[in-house]
Protein backbone atom coordinates (compact mmCIF):
# COMPACT_ATOMS: atom_id res chain seq x y z
CA UNK A 1 0.00 0.00 0.00
CA UNK A 2 3.09 2.48 0.50
CA UNK A 3 4.66 1.82 -2.48
CA UNK A 4 0.89 2.58 -4.42
CA UNK A 5 1.01 5.46 -2.00
CA UNK A 6 4.08 6.93 -3.60
CA UNK A 7 3.12 6.10 -6.80
CA UNK A 8 0.28 8.28 -6.68
CA UNK A 9 2.50 10.94 -4.80
CA UNK A 10 5.02 11.00 -7.42
CA UNK A 11 2.91 11.18 -10.26
CA UNK A 12 0.93 14.05 -8.94
CA UNK A 13 4.05 16.26 -7.61
CA UNK A 14 5.33 15.78 -11.47
CA UNK A 15 2.04 16.64 -13.02
CA UNK A 16 1.95 20.13 -11.39
CA UNK A 17 4.86 21.22 -13.02
CA UNK A 18 4.70 19.56 -16.70
CA UNK A 19 1.42 21.02 -16.39
CA UNK A 20 2.71 24.81 -15.33
CA UNK A 21 5.23 24.21 -18.27
CA UNK A 22 2.51 23.38 -20.79
CA UNK A 23 0.94 26.81 -20.06
CA UNK A 24 4.22 28.73 -20.02
CA UNK A 25 5.49 27.32 -23.14
CA UNK A 26 2.02 27.95 -25.07
CA UNK A 27 1.46 31.01 -23.78
CA UNK A 28 4.90 32.34 -24.39
CA UNK A 29 4.32 31.43 -28.17
CA UNK A 30 1.35 32.85 -28.44
CA UNK A 31 2.74 36.11 -27.04
CA UNK A 32 6.06 35.66 -29.54
CA UNK A 33 4.31 35.03 -32.62
CA UNK A 34 3.13 38.54 -32.57
CA UNK A 35 6.01 40.24 -32.16
CA UNK A 36 6.93 43.01 -34.99
CA UNK A 37 3.00 42.66 -36.02
CA UNK A 38 0.32 45.91 -36.40
CA UNK A 39 -1.24 45.76 -33.21
CA UNK A 40 -4.39 46.06 -35.77
CA UNK A 41 -3.46 42.55 -36.53
CA UNK A 42 -3.92 41.12 -32.91
CA UNK A 43 -6.84 43.00 -32.99
CA UNK A 44 -8.41 41.80 -35.91
CA UNK A 45 -7.53 38.18 -34.36
CA UNK A 46 -8.30 38.51 -30.60
CA UNK A 47 -11.23 41.20 -31.15
CA UNK A 48 -11.25 44.58 -29.28
CA UNK A 49 -8.89 45.16 -25.85
CA UNK A 50 -10.81 45.34 -22.69
CA UNK A 51 -8.48 48.10 -21.57
CA UNK A 52 -5.72 50.68 -23.40
CA UNK A 53 -3.30 52.35 -21.16
CA UNK A 54 -0.25 54.41 -21.62
CA UNK A 55 2.14 53.61 -18.37
CA UNK A 56 5.57 55.48 -18.48
CA UNK A 57 5.33 56.10 -21.82
CA UNK A 58 4.69 52.14 -22.81
CA UNK A 59 1.38 51.86 -24.97
CA UNK A 60 -0.37 48.54 -24.16
CA UNK A 61 -3.55 46.82 -25.24
CA UNK A 62 -5.27 44.63 -22.19
CA UNK A 63 -7.12 41.96 -22.55
CA UNK A 64 -9.06 39.83 -19.76
CA UNK A 65 -11.62 37.16 -19.28
CA UNK A 66 -13.11 35.96 -16.11
CA UNK A 67 -14.73 32.89 -15.98
CA UNK A 68 -17.17 31.70 -13.20
CA UNK A 69 -17.98 27.80 -12.64
CA UNK A 70 -20.56 26.98 -10.05
CA UNK A 71 -20.18 23.28 -8.99
CA UNK A 72 -23.13 20.84 -8.44
CA UNK A 73 -23.79 20.43 -5.26
CA UNK A 74 -23.69 16.82 -3.78
CA UNK A 75 -25.95 15.34 -1.22
CA UNK A 76 -25.39 11.75 0.71
CA UNK A 77 -27.33 10.77 3.70
CA UNK A 78 -26.74 8.04 5.83
CA UNK A 79 -28.24 5.48 8.00
CA UNK A 80 -27.16 4.40 11.88
CA UNK A 81 -28.94 2.38 13.79
CA UNK A 82 -27.43 2.40 17.68
CA UNK A 83 -27.56 -1.25 19.85
CA UNK A 84 -31.22 -0.41 21.04
CA UNK A 85 -32.42 -0.75 17.44
CA UNK A 86 -33.27 3.42 16.56
CA UNK A 87 -32.43 4.82 13.44
CA UNK A 88 -30.57 8.07 12.78
CA UNK A 89 -29.47 9.80 9.61
CA UNK A 90 -26.37 11.94 8.89
CA UNK A 91 -26.82 14.31 6.12
CA UNK A 92 -23.66 15.87 4.49
CA UNK A 93 -23.58 18.22 1.31
CA UNK A 94 -20.10 18.77 -0.77
CA UNK A 95 -19.65 21.03 -3.38
CA UNK A 96 -21.90 23.73 -4.68
CA UNK A 97 -18.64 26.45 -4.07
CA UNK A 98 -18.11 28.62 -7.19
CA UNK A 99 -14.51 28.96 -8.77
CA UNK A 100 -13.49 31.83 -10.70
CA UNK A 101 -11.03 31.54 -13.95
CA UNK A 102 -8.93 34.94 -15.36
CA UNK A 103 -6.85 35.15 -17.65
CA UNK A 104 -4.98 38.51 -19.06
CA UNK A 105 -2.75 39.55 -21.97
CA UNK A 106 -0.97 42.72 -22.64
CA UNK A 107 0.34 43.42 -26.16
CA UNK A 108 2.98 46.42 -25.55
CA UNK A 109 3.28 48.16 -28.66
CA UNK A 110 5.96 50.79 -30.05
CA UNK A 111 5.23 54.43 -31.77
CA UNK A 112 4.08 53.16 -35.11
CA UNK A 113 1.85 50.50 -33.22
CA UNK A 114 3.91 47.43 -33.79
CA UNK A 115 4.16 44.69 -31.36
CA UNK A 116 6.99 44.93 -29.41
CA UNK A 117 6.37 43.02 -25.92
CA UNK A 118 3.55 41.01 -24.72
CA UNK A 119 3.13 39.05 -21.06
CA UNK A 120 0.20 36.92 -19.47
CA UNK A 121 -0.53 35.77 -16.40
CA UNK A 122 -3.89 34.13 -14.78
CA UNK A 123 -5.30 30.64 -13.35
CA UNK A 124 -7.42 30.26 -17.01
CA UNK A 125 -4.43 30.03 -19.71
CA UNK A 126 -4.57 27.04 -21.97
CA UNK A 127 -1.36 24.47 -21.95
CA UNK A 128 -1.76 22.93 -25.19
CA UNK A 129 -2.52 24.55 -28.69
CA UNK A 130 -6.07 23.33 -28.99
CA UNK A 131 -9.04 25.60 -28.44
CA UNK A 132 -8.60 28.85 -27.52
CA UNK A 133 -4.76 28.71 -27.61
CA UNK A 134 -5.28 27.98 -31.33
CA UNK A 135 -7.37 31.30 -31.43
CA UNK A 136 -5.11 33.44 -29.54
CA UNK A 137 -1.76 31.96 -31.55
CA UNK A 138 -1.25 34.30 -35.00
CA UNK A 139 -2.38 32.68 -37.87
CA UNK A 140 0.78 33.09 -40.19
CA UNK A 141 3.03 31.86 -37.50
CA UNK A 142 4.57 28.45 -37.94
CA UNK A 143 4.52 26.38 -34.87
CA UNK A 144 7.37 24.24 -36.45
CA UNK A 145 10.53 26.69 -35.98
Amino acid sequence: MKKFLSIIFLLIITAIPVFAFGVDSTMSTVMNSWMGCHIDRVIDRWGYPTDEKTIAGHKLYIWKTERVVNNQAYTTTKEHTDSKGRTYYTTETYGGDKQIYTSERIIEVDSNNIVINGKWSGNDLPFTFVGVAKQWLNPTYSLNK
